[in-house]
């Protein structure tokens, strides 16, 4: 899970931050439980690894505040959020144990299993960071940290048993997929510019004549056959737009592309053969219907926007629904995107890739299930951590102060 995976990316980024020299600190007697949450005790081993984490914000924050490269002292100094550094720190680490036991409360009252592969090379990663100084070096041995890696597995495994495909609290995988291909439409389209190679405006002669060869390029496209072949004869005329035009074409955002080509040549004493496979659906685009509520299109208007940025955004939303409101399958027509901007684009059924191998792998309905859900996870849990009770051992909190940890920005 790309998003909920802090498995091991959130201690590369603590490992990548900080880093400690000296001998191991010997947690105390008095002070090997850091807090207790919800009546279970959370080990200083667990704690002191959040406060490393929390002192990484910090010092981010500090940075993002102006401070170029802070020391421990700018950060120490600090006031984030009306608080005094230190507290801030300590106050994102007890959230952060907070959150860990709200987790292992979760994980026990469902009937979850990990599976074998849940678990491969679990104890060779566990044993990788606990090689990383800024660990040992500051007392987070091997069982604290195999806690906070099964920890993170059980983050996911709670969110696949909720909203995976047939989730508690989630859509069938019939479901999904028809959320998909309401949401999404597969496109692909030759860019043609206004302006010249150097951002300057065409003369309007020139400016017809780009327009007048859209025209005919979406009518050589129509006249076509084949939907398929609609489709190559797009990359046939981009290609030919490209030796045409020594203009700068505009990008249309919030798509992704993909290009594969591969050729294989093979020669001998006596022949040569040559061999070139070119993926069907290299250059489309798959554009996802646009569903933000930042800008509502209908109640601006672009003639008196003083943003570039606004009048960017609804161009696309303009954009956006004409694909999925007006565009026709398998039919190229000439949009103009905006003042500077000509479109050739045609739409086919995003039905033909939802295969497992292309559009609907295992990967895509991942992400579509957390891009859906996340939010809603992350929320609940959340909500669980809050409602728990914290006793915090003073003692304990006084010996791991962030800036008595040996750590360096």
């Amino acid at each position: 899970m790309k998003k909920l995976t802090k498995f091991a990316a959130a201690l590369t980024a603590v490992s990548l931050a900080a880093t400690s020299t000296g001998c191991t600190p010997t947690l105390g007697k008095g002070t090997q439980t850091a807090l207790t949450i919800d009546g279970r005790d959370v080990r200083a081993g667990i704690f002191v690894y959040y406060t490393v984490q929390a002192y990484n914000e910090a010092v981010s924050n500090v940075s993002s505040s102006g401070t170029t490269s802070p020391t421990a002292a700018d950060v120490k100094k600090a006031n984030i959020d009306g608080l005094d550094a230190t507290d801030w720190i300590q106050n994102r680490a007890t959230e952060y144990c907070r959150d860990f036991i709200a987790v292992e409360e979760e994980f026990e009252k469902l009937d979850i299993q990990f599976t074998d592969e849940d678990l491969a090379n679990f104890d060779e990663i566990v044993d990788y960071y606990l090689e990383q100084s800024v660990y040992a070096d500051n007392g987070v041995g091997k069982e604290s940290l195999s806690a906070i890696l099964m920890n993170s597995l059980k983050l996911e495994k709670m969110f696949d048993y909720y909203y995976g495909p047939g989730g508690e609290k989630g859509m069938s995988d019939e479901e999904l997929r028809s959320y998909y291909e309401e949401n999404n439409a597969r496109v692909k389209y030759i860019v043609m510019s206004y302006n010249d190679a150097d951002g300057n405006p065409l003369s309007d002669a020139e400016k017809k004549e780009v327009r007048d060869l859209a025209d005919s390029y979406a009518e050589q496209i129509n006249a076509v056959s084949g939907n398929m072949d609609k489709m190559y004869k797009m990359d046939e005329l981009s290609k030919e737009y490209d030796e045409y035009a020594a203009t700068q074409t505009t990008t249309v955002s919030g798509e992704t592309t993909t290009t594969t080509t591969t050729t294989t040549t093979t020669s001998s004493d006596e022949s040569s053969t040559e061999t070139t496979t070119t993926d069907p659906y290299a250059n489309e685009a798959i554009v996802q219907k646009y569903t933000t509520t930042t800008v509502d299109a209908s109640t601006v208007d672009p003639t008196t926007t003083t943003t570039e940025t606004a009048e960017g955004e609804v161009d696309y939303i303009n954009y956006n629904d004409f694909v999925f409101n007006e565009l026709q399958l398998n039919k190229a027509v000439v949009y103009e995107y905006d003042d500077e901007t000509l479109v050739v684009i045609i739409k086919e059924d995003i039905k033909e890739r939802m295969t497992e191998d292309d559009l609907w792998s295992e990967d895509n309905v991942s992400s579509l299930v957390e891009d859906l859900y996340y939010q809603e996870y992350s929320d609940y849990l959340d909500e669980l951590a809050k409602s728990l009770s914290v006793e915090k051992n003073s003692r304990a909190y006084r010996k791991f102060n962030p800036f008595k940890l040996k750590m360096s920005s």
